[in-house]
C-alpha cells in the first residue's frame, strides 16, 4: 500500500478530528504530517482527479491555473512557468514540486521542468499545493510554496488504458497504460509519445517520449516498498539566440534525455509510529548547442575583409547556447513520525543530498561543479484543549558552498466550530543559490581566444534569499449543506532576490561592451486577499471560485555602470512584477454517461522577466464534453472534446504582441481524445 493510506491509518488525528474534519480533505504536504485542513499550519488547495478531468487542461503545469494566487504561462509551445503571486520569468526557481516524495527540482535549471517530470496527467490521484514558504519542511527549493503530486496507487488503478488524442496546433499524443499483480507486486507501466508544433511563427515545436514504471510491494503488513523509474527522450524547439540578428546563429533544437529513479521503504513500527527510508537519483542530459553564421555575418560586417586579424579566419564559426548541460541529483532522507495518546503528533527527519552539473553553455572552463548538502528537520502539532492547536515547524540546512540556514515555521488555529476554523501564521525561509547561479559564466571566445561576447556572469559571493510570510486563514465547510471554503489574508516580504541585471561597463574585453550579471537585487512586498469556495453536491458534479486580490512595492536593479547623464546604477520600481487581480471559475456536470464543463480564467495586467514583457490582462473560456460509452464486461469507451480560449482570437499571456506580431500569442485551441479502458 502507499505511504499515504499506511500513514492515514498510522498518523490520523485523535477523536476530536474525525468529528471536526468530516468530508474535508486530510493533508500530508503542509508539514510532512496527516492533517485536515481545518490545522494545516498553512494554506493548501487541493486538486483531485476529477477537478482536473473537468478543467480540460491537457498539460500538467495548466492545472495550476486553478490555484489562488498562481499564474501559469506558456513562456514557448514547450516551455511552462508557474509562479506564486507574480515575479517570474521562462524559468521560475522559487517552488518546489514533489512527485510522491521525489523532489523534480532540477539543479541546471534551477527550476522545473514541466516536459520530463515522469508521470502522465492520468497517473494524478491529487495534487496538494502549500501557498507560501514552505521551507519548514521541504527546505530551501520551497521558498515560495510546495506542489505534491500523489500518483494513484497501481492497485486502484485501470488495467488497461489506452488513448489517442488529436488537436490544432500539431497537437498529437499516444498513451499506453497497464496496471497489474504478481503475488505481492502491484505495478504500473505507462508509454507516451507527445508532439506539438507550438506556436505559430516560432521554433518552439516538441516530440517527446516517455517510459515510467511504478511498483508497490507489501513484504508483510508492517513493511512496504514503492519504487519508480521513468525515463524521457525528445527534442523541441528553440528561441534564436540572437533575435535581432538574422545572420547569427542557425536554428536550433534542444536534445533531452531524462532519466529518474526512485525507491521508499515505509516500516510501521506500531499503531503510533512509523519509518521512511526515501532515496532517489534525477539524471538530465540536454544540448542545444549550435553553430553560428561565418564570422563576419556573425558581427553583421559588409564581408569577410572587415573582420580584424586579432579574431582569426573570418568564416570561422562559433557555438552557442543556452541549454546545454548534464546533471545529476541523488538524494537520501529517513523520517520518523509519531502520534502520542495525547494527540500531540511530530516528525523528525535527516537528509544528504549531491548534486553535480557539467556545461560548456554556462561555464565552459570549469568542468565539472559539485554541492554536497544535509539537513534537518522537525514539524508538530499541539492540541490546546478542545477549541486551538499550534504548529511549530522548522528545517535546518548546511552545505559546502554557502553558510547554514534555517527556515522556521509556527500557527495557531482556532477552531470556531467543528467545521470551521481561523488560522494566525508566520514562516521565514531562505532560498539557496543553485549550481548555476553560483557559478554561471558564460562567454563566447573566437578561435584566438579573444572574447566576442560575455554573455552572464554570476556575481560573486551571492547571497541566500529571504523570505518573512505572516498571513490569516480560514477554512470550513457548511455542516448540512456542500460548500466549503477556504480563505486567506496574507503579507510576503522578499529580500535578496537573485535577478538578472544589465552592467553598462562590466570590466572586459570584448565586442559588445556590456555584460548581463546575476545577484541579489531585488526586494518586495506582496500583501493580499486569496481564497477558493466550492458548491460540490457530487463528486462529478460542482461549482468552483477561486480569487486573488494583491498588491506589490519594492525596486529592483536593472542596470548599472551607466554613462553620464544617466545614473550610474538604474533602481526601478516594482509595481505589476504581479497582478492586481486574478480570479477563476470551474463548473462541471454529470448527467447519467455524459458529463459537461466550463472554465473561465482571468488574469490582470503584470510583467514578466527575462524574456517576458508586461501582458495585457485577458480573460479565457475553456469548455470540454465527456462522454462514456460502457462496453460489455469491465470495459469503457471515452470520448472527450476540448476547447480552451474558446470564443478569443487570441491574446498574450508571456510576450506582449502587438498588431503585427502574433509571435507568442494564445490562440484558440480545440483537441478530440478517445480513450479505452478495461477496469
Amino acid at each position: 500500500m502507499s505511504s499515504s493510506l499506511l500513514s492515514t491509518n498510522l498518523i490520523a488525528e485523535e477523536d476530536l478530528a474525525d468529528d471536526f474534519f468530516s468530508d474535508l480533505p486530510v493533508i500530508t504536504s503542509a508539514s510532512r504530517l496527516n492533517q485536515s485542513v481545518l490545522s494545516s499550519p498553512s494554506a493548501v488547495t487541493v486538486i483531485d482527479s476529477a477537478m482536473i478531468q473537468a478543467s480540460g487542461f491537457i498539460e500538467i503545469a495548466d492545472i495550476f491555473r486553478l490555484v489562488p494566487g498562481f499564474q501559469v504561462a506558456h513562456a514557448d509551445g514547450n516551455t511552462f512557468a508557474v509562479i506564486n503571486h507574480g515575479d517570474g520569468w521562462e524559468y521560475p526557481n522559487r517552488m518546489q514540486l514533489l512527485i510522491d516524495g521525489r523532489s523534480t527540482y532540477t539543479s541546471a535549471l534551477s527550476a522545473i521542468d514541466w516536459n520530463t517530470l515522469g508521470i502522465q496527467i492520468e497517473d494524478i490521484d491529487r495534487i496538494e499545493v502549500v501557498r507560501g514558504p514552505a521551507a519548514s519542511a521541504y527546505g530551501a527549493n520551497s521558498f515560495a510554496g510546495a506542489i505534491n503530486v500523489i500518483t494513484k496507487a497501481p492497485e486502484l488503478d485501470d488495467k488497461w488504458h489506452v488513448g489517442a488524442r488529436y488537436g490544432n496546433e500539431g497537437e498529437r499524443r499516444l498513451l499506453l497504460r497497464h496496471s497489474g499483480e504478481y503475488k505481492d507486486l502491484n505495478y504500473r507501466f505507462s508509454a507516451a509519445t507527445r508532439d506539438n508544433d507550438g506556436f505559430d511563427n516560432y521554433l518552439d515545436s516538441r516530440d517527446l517520449h516517455d517510459v515510467s514504471l511504478t511498483g508497490r510491494y507489501s513484504h508483510d503488513a508492517r513493511n512496504s516498498f514503492f519504487s519508480h523509474f521513468s525515463a524521457t527522450s525528445g527534442d523541441a524547439g528553440m528561441p534564436p539566440i540572437d533575435p535581432g540578428n538574422p545572420t547569427s546563429f542557425y536554428d536550433r533544437k534542444r536534445d533531452t534525455n531524462a532519466i529518474s529513479a526512485h525507491v521508499r521503504w515505509d516500516h510501521i513500527i506500531s499503531d503510533s509510529q512509523e519509518v521512511k527510508l526515501n532515496f532517489y537519483h534525477n539524471f538530465r542530459d540536454e544540448d542545444d548547442m549550435v553553430e553560428s553564421y561565418p564570422l563576419w555575418q556573425l558581427l553583421e560586417l559588409p564581408n569577410p575583409a572587415s573582420v580584424p586579424g586579432f579574431l582569426g579566419d573570418p568564416n570561422q564559426t562559433v557555438e552557442a547556447g543556452e541549454r546545454t548541460y548534464k546533471s545529476h541529483r541523488s538524494d537520501l532522507e529517513l523520517q520518523y513520525n509519531e502520534i502520542l495518546d495525547s494527540g500531540l503528533q511530530y516528525v523528525v527527519g535527516f537528509g544528504g543530498r549531491y548534486d553535480s552539473m557539467e556545461s560548456e553553455a554556462f561555464f565552459p572552463d570549469k568542468g565539472t561543479v559539485s554541492n554536497t548538502s544535509f539537513r534537518a528537520f522537525s514539524n508538530v502539532q499541539i492540541p490546546l484543549g478542545n477549541k486551538f492547536t499550534a504548529n511549530a515547524g522548522g528545517f535546518y540546512e548546511v552545505n559546502r558552498t554557502d553558510e547554514p540556514h534555517f527556515s522556521p515555521r509556527f500557527s495557531l488555529t482556532w477552531h470556531i466550530k467543528e467545521t470551521q476554523s481561523l488560522r494566525v501564521g508566520y514562516s521565514k525561509a531562505y532560498r539557496i543559490p543553485s549550481l548555476l547561479e553560483e557559478n554561471l559564466d558564460l562567454t563566447i571566445y573566437s578561435e584566438t581566444g579573444f572574447p566576442l561576447d560575455a554573455v552572464f556572469k554570476g556575481d560573486a559571493g551571492i547571497e541566500a534569499e529571504r523570505v518573512k510570510a505572516f498571513d490569516i486563514g480560514y477554512v470550513g465547510k457548511m455542516q448540512n449543506f456542500p460548500l466549503s471554503w477556504e480563505l486567506r489574508a496574507y503579507k510576503e516580504e522578499y529580500d535578496n532576490v537573485i535577478d538578472f541585471y544589465n552592467d553598462e561597463d562590466p570590466g572586459v574585453t570584448d565586442l559588445s561592451g556590456d555584460l548581463t550579471r546575476l545577484g541579489n537585487v531585488t526586494q518586495s512586498q506582496m500583501y493580499g486577499f486569496e481564497g477558493s469556495i466550492m458548491f460540490r453536491p457530487e463528486e462529478n458534479s460542482f461549482i468552483r471560485f477561486h480569487f486573488n486580490r494583491g498588491h506589490e512595492t519594492g525596486t529592483y536593479i536593472k542596470e548599472i555602470n551607466e554613462a553620464p547623464p544617466k545614473p550610474a546604477t538604474d533602481v526601478e520600481s516594482l509595481h505589476s512584477a504581479a497582478p492586481r487581480k486574478s480570479y477563476g471559475f470551474l463548473v462541471a456536470k454529470a448527467v447519467d454517461t455524459w458529463q459537461f464543463n466550463l472554465g473561465l480564467y482571468h488574469v490582470g495586467t503584470m510583467e514578466w522577466f527575462d524574456r517576458g514583457d508586461k501582458v495585457d490582462s485577458y480573460t479565457r473560456l475553456d469548455a470540454s464534453v465527456i462522454k462514456r460509452v460502457p462496453l460489455t464486461g469491465k470495459n469503457e469507451l471515452i470520448f472527450k472534446l476540448g476547447g480552451q480560449n474558446i470564443g478569443n482570437e487570441k491574446y498574450s499571456e508571456f510576450i506582449q504582441d502587438d498588431e503585427d506580431n502574433y509571435l507568442l500569442a494564445f490562440e484558440p485551441r480545440y483537441y478530440l481524445s478517445v480513450t479505452y479502458l478495461n477496469f
